[in-house]
Order: C-alpha cells, then sequence, then structure tokens
C-alpha cells in the first residue's frame, strides 16, 4: 500500500519521543510531524490531523498500542468493498502494561452486523475499537469531530454516530473477524480503578453531559428529511 499519509504528534512529551518522530519523519516525506509545547490530550490533537489529512480514510493509532503489519490494507480493502461503508472495524488483543507475547493477550470479539453494532453504540456498549478501525472522513464532516473532553469520547463519537445512522440509513457499519491491533492497557488508569458509571467517577459527568448533547441531535436529524 503506497497511498498514505502519517500524522505523529508529540503532546508535550518529557520521554524520548520527539528524537523518534524526527528518525522517522527524515525517512519519508509523507511522514508529517508535529510538536506541542502544552499537554492537550489525545482528542484535542486527533482533531489537529483529521482537520488537516488529505485522505478520504482516517485510522487511529495511539502510541501505546501494536498493529498487525498488514491492518492498513486489510481494512481499506473492506471499506472499499462497499461504498455504503462508514466504518470498518476489527477483532483486537489486549495485553496489561508490557506486552510479553500473544499467549499473554486476550482476544475480544465484536459484533459483525451493522444492526446489532448500532444497538448497542446507542447504549454504550463497546463494540468497536477506534485503535482497530478506519473511518471515512466525511463521517467527521458530518457528524462533528471528537468532543475534547479527555473521557470516552471516542465512546461518544460512535454514540452519535449511531444516530447518525438512523437517520442515514445509506450509512453502514461492520466489524471482520480479523485481530488487526493489540491494545495496550495500562493498571492504573482511571478506566480500571472505577467503573464508567460510578457516580464517584467523572465519566459519569461526561455521560450525562453527552447525553444531552446526544437528545438535541436526535431533534436536529428528526427535522431533517430521511435518506
Amino acid at each position: 500500500m503506497q497511498d498514505w499519509e502519517l500524522f505523529l504528534l508529540d503532546d508535550a512529551s518529557t520521554d524520548g519521543t520527539k528524537s523518534i518522530i524526527e528518525k522517522y519523519s527524515r525517512m519519508d516525506e509523507r511522514i508529517k510531524a508535529y510538536y506541542f509545547q502544552d499537554n492537550k490530550g489525545p482528542y484535542v490533537r486527533r482533531n489537529f490531523a483529521i482537520e488537516r489529512a488529505n485522505s478520504d480514510f482516517i485510522v487511529i493509532q495511539d502510541a501505546d498500542d501494536i498493529m498487525c503489519p498488514t491492518k492498513l490494507e486489510v481494512l481499506h480493502r473492506e471499506i472499499l468493498s462497499d461504498k455504503r461503508l462508514g466504518v470498518v472495524g476489527a477483532f483486537y488483543r489486549s495485553f496489561l502494561d508490557e506486552f510479553k507475547g500473544l499467549q499473554y493477550t486476550d482476544e475480544h470479539e465484536l459484533p459483525t452486523e451493522h444492526s446489532e453494532i448500532v444497538a448497542k453504540h446507542s447504549s454504550w456498549q463497546h463494540v468497536m475499537s477506534h485503535g482497530s478501525a478506519i473511518i471515512r472522513k466525511e463521517l467527521f464532516e458530518a457528524i462533528g469531530l471528537y468532543d475534547e473532553n479527555p473521557f470516552s469520547s471516542d465512546a461518544f463519537w460512535f454514540a452519535k454516530l449511531a444516530e447518525y445512522t438512523k437517520h442515514c440509513t445509506d450509512v453502514k457499519l461492520k466489524n471482520i473477524p480479523d485481530y488487526l491491533t493489540l491494545l495496550r492497557i495500562h493498571a492504573n488508569s482511571q478506566t480500571q480503578l472505577l467503573p464508567a458509571f460510578d457516580p464517584r467517577s467523572r465519566r459519569m459527568r461526561y455521560h450525562q453531559y453527552c447525553e444531552d448533547k446526544l437528545r438535541k441531535m436526535r431533534q436536529k436529524l428528526n427535522n431533517l428529511p430521511h435518506t
């Protein structure tokens, strides 16, 4: 696969990230490096890259995670197979803190059919991973970029997408049964320490904020003609 561009974003790192980015950006002009002095979090930086991307498709790759060498080719080929596909996700494996081999990972199978994916997204269930998916850029233009709150903005974006697909029925979602990404789980992250809907969690308050925005989105979509 030759037609690609890569944005490497250094969100005010304090380790050796900058030197690694500089090394790779010198190797290929398709690799674009950006360095920031203030740490704004992943969703702010994702939005920065998406707004500047020239491609019709977006793939998110967090620095902590590991991608299968064929990930881009497999996802790109699949989404091109049907022009109605807005997002194609894939199964994934997860590991705790340090990767020690596939035998120490957990496999995560996900729903593959559009109807089940939409239903579960609507109830905030985790059924697509941004780290193992390809997304048509036009969807970000249709429903907006990521909310820049640091908690579960990817889940909120998928919840918005689920509402959008109910109105625009020509947009389909799909997971393929290929394990294309290894997602790192940090044992001490807030996600692991508190359940998502624990009232002590800031993510609970964020969920309530997102639900209010979703209600407003539904009202807006209901006033438009269905497609």
